[in-house]
C-alpha cells in the first residue's frame, strides 16, 4: 500500500512541473537514487566539460568566476574514494563550450570558445590531456571549428557532434570522427 501511495504521489508532483519532478525523484527512496554531497572543487566553475579515466574525474577550463573576462584553463582532478580535489596542469588552450572524449586513457579537449561570450567564434583546437603524465599536446585541428558541442568515443574513435559557429549562435548538424591512433 505504501508503494501505490508514492507512486500516486510522484505522478501528481510530476504533473506540477519539473522542479517538481526533481524534488520528487530525489526524495523518494534509496532504491529509486538519491543524491550525496561530496567535497567541493578547488575553483568554482561554468562552461567546463568532465571525463573520467580510471578511477578520476577530471573538469576542465571553463571561467572560475561569472565576473572573470576569459576562460581560466584550470583542470582539477577528483578522487572519489578520498573525496578530494587536486589542481593539475593547466590547458595550453584556454577556453569554455568544448567537447571532451576519453580514448586510450587520454581525455581530448575539442574545440570550444576562447571567449565564453555570445558571438564568440568557435575554435579548431583539439589538445591530448594524459592523466598520467599531467602533460598535454597538441593533436590535429578539427576541420569544422566550433562551440557548444558534444563529443564521445566508440571503438577507440572520437566523435564531434552539432555545436554553434559562433556561441549560441549558428547551430551545426556536423558530426566529424578522429582517430587518436592516426592523429
Amino acid at each position: 500500500m505504501k508503494t501505490n501511495s508514492r507512486k500516486f504521489r510522484t505522478v501528481y508532483l510530476c504533473a506540477a512541473g519539473l522542479s517538481a519532478v526533481l524534488i520528487c525523484v530525489s526524495s523518494n527512496s534509496a532504491a529509486e537514487g538519491i543524491w550525496e554531497e561530496k567535497a567541493e572543487m578547488k575553483m568554482p566553475s561554468f562552461g567546463v566539460h568532465a571525463s573520467a579515466v580510471g578511477d578520476r574525474i577530471y573538469a576542465i577550463g571553463g571561467r572560475d568566476t561569472i565576473g572573470s573576462e576569459h576562460p581560466s584553463g584550470t583542470v582539477q582532478a577528483y578522487d572519489p574514494h578520498k573525496n578530494v580535489w587536486v589542481l593539475k596542469r593547466k590547458m595550453p588552450t584556454v577556453r569554455g563550450f568544448f567537447g571532451t572524449a576519453v580514448a586510450q586513457s587520454k581525455i581530448y579537449a575539442i574545440g570550444g570558445s576562447a571567449q565564453m561570450n555570445f558571438y564568440d567564434p568557435g575554435l579548431e583546437v583539439v589538445e591530448e590531456y594524459d592523466p598520467a603524465t599531467d602533460t598535454w599536446k597538441r593533436r590535429a585541428d578539427l576541420p569544422t571549428p566550433r562551440a557548444d558541442l558534444i563529443a564521445s568515443a566508440v571503438n577507440g574513435k572520437i566523435y564531434a557532434i552539432g555545436g554553434t559557429r559562433t556561441v549560441a549562435f549558428n547551430a551545426l548538424p556536423t558530426v566529424e570522427e578522429y582517430d587518436p591512433v592516426t592523429n
